[in-house]
């Protein structure tokens, strides 16, 4: 069976140091069995493909070059700053992604990205699947494509 986004997943990695989001079970060759933590997200977004919850900056860009195939793939995550804010977190390059802050306004119960205020996540999600989400350098186009979906069989292992 094929792990999902909200289930546990085990994968070999290079070992590194651990991280507290696995757990390890062995060191075999210099790769390390580590199986990813369930987490509940209590979300309302917790069903849709593009939301992966509460993962670090970190595990985003992991998830993105390991499991991500093509240029705009992205996912959302929870804000590691400010609790009922959010990233996008976009794969670029197979080495590069990009993390873009979507702030809450409470006062107008609209999402900021940038200068631009959208009133739901999927509104956000839909307007850059059509318009080019910039960075700091404003040559650097870059359109969501697809939500990152986790199968074993695009694993780059």
């Amino acid at each position: 069976s094929c792990p999902t986004k909200n289930s546990s997943w085990s994968g070999l990695m290079p070992y590194e140091k651990t991280n507290s989001e696995y757990t390890s079970s062995s060191i075999i060759d210099g790769l390390q069995m580590l199986t990813l933590k369930n987490r509940k997200h209590n979300s309302p977004y917790e069903n849709q493909d593009w939301f992966f919850g509460t993962i670090s900056r970190d595990e985003a860009e992991h998830l993105l070059k390991i499991y991500g195939n093509e240029q705009g793939e992205y996912l959302i995550r929870n804000s590691e700053r400010k609790f009922g804010n959010y990233s996008l977190s976009i794969r670029e390059t197979h080495e590069t992604m990009r993390h873009f802050r979507i702030e809450y306004q409470e006062q107008t119960a609209t999402f900021l990205i940038g200068k631009r205020s959208f009133t739901t996540l999927r509104q956000l999600i839909e307007h850059y699947h059509k318009h080019p989400i910039y960075d700091a350098n404003p040559a650097n186009k870059l359109y969501l494509t697809k939500p990152l979906i986790i199968h074993e069989t695009n694993s780059q292992f």
